[in-house]
């Protein structure tokens, strides 16, 4: 049983089976909005679920998180709470996911229906929002067979997202749709849309288990996911490899001359040393030098070697 406190805090506390501990608010306002107020729900939440201060549980289970995510029965992306112009920006992109099957009337469908320009500033607003940056977020939406989009009380349409990217940049081609679109960045969308075709999960009827049969070996490489999403943001360092782990599919023992190197979560390492770690397992996993290209002067952290 959860329960809130309405006391005003920087951190909301919150109780669950009577302990008693601190939240974000973004979180406090997702259970709000994600609970049955005449039936239980049962949700997986990994601030509330991973005991954060205890370091085994936390490297056992950070370390199967593409399992928990694989084999969810959905997962519910909580874009945040809603403001005034979300149902503009809710309504443009499933408007806009239809201009995608007739790319020929495209741009005139496009003049006659979408030139509201608070509309599109309210969808570029949306994109911008903190889920899309995060690193975290990438495995739950690329893993999950069944993923549903939510702001506030407004649900995404999944086909409306992954079509929104190619829509605009075709509109952006057009001087007559510039000044609508030419400020709508989709990269988020783009990056994590692209590592979720390699599991082909959509436009599928996916099963339970899908994860282990469907396009595993289209996986990339852990140096290509990291590369990927190297630019997203993450609290704690280690988690730029961490959160990333169950998209790479070289991430197994290697030995080399007796020696077992790997990738296992653990969070008793500094983060110098799991970089370097990392570093070694790409040199080691592909007999390929390639990591060293990411390495950039000025590094203070790290040796020369190792990429930050």
């Amino acid at each position: 049983m959860i329960t809130y406190s309405n006391v005003p805090s920087p951190y909301p506390s919150i109780e669950v089976n009577e302990i008693t501990f601190s939240v974000t608010r973004n979180l406090q306002a997702a259970l709000r909005r994600l609970r049955h107020k005449d039936i239980e729900r049962r949700l997986w939440i990994d601030q509330i679920c991973i005991d954060q201060s205890n370091l085994g549980e936390r490297n056992e289970l950070v370390s199967v998180m593409q399992l928990i995510y694989g084999f969810a029965e959905r997962v519910v992306v909580w874009v945040g709470e809603g403001t005034s112009d979300v149902h503009g920006a809710v309504a443009l992109v499933k408007g806009v996911a239809h201009l995608f099957d007739d790319p020929e009337t495209m741009l005139e469908q496009a003049i006659a229906n979408f030139t509201v320009l608070r509309q599109w500033k309210a969808l570029n607003r949306l994109l911008e929002r903190t889920w899309w940056k995060r690193t975290w977020t990438v495995q739950e939406f690329v893993l999950a067979p069944h993923v549903m989009s939510l702001c506030g009380r407004r649900v995404f349409s999944l086909t409306g997202l992954r079509r929104l990217p190619t829509v605009i940049d075709r509109l952006k081609s057009h001087k007559e749709m510039w000044p609508y679109v030419g400020g709508v960045s989709t990269f988020g969308l783009t990056t994590v849309f692209a590592s979720r075709k390699a599991l082909r999960y959509d436009g599928m009827n996916t099963d339970s288990g899908q994860l282990n049969m469907v396009g595993i070996n289209s996986l990339q490489l852990i140096l290509q996911v990291l590369a990927r999403y190297r630019s997203r943001e993450i609290t704690d360092p280690r988690d730029k490899v961490y959160a990333l782990m169950g998209l790479a599919k070289d991430v197994r023992d290697v030995g080399v001359e007796g020696l077992t190197y790997s990738i296992q979560a653990d969070y008793g390492k500094s983060v110098a040393e799991v970089y370097r770690d990392t570093t070694l397992f790409a040199l080691l996993s592909t007999s390929s030098i390639e990591i060293l290209s990411h390495c950039r002067e000025g590094q203070e952290t790290f040796a020369s070697w190792v990429p930050d």
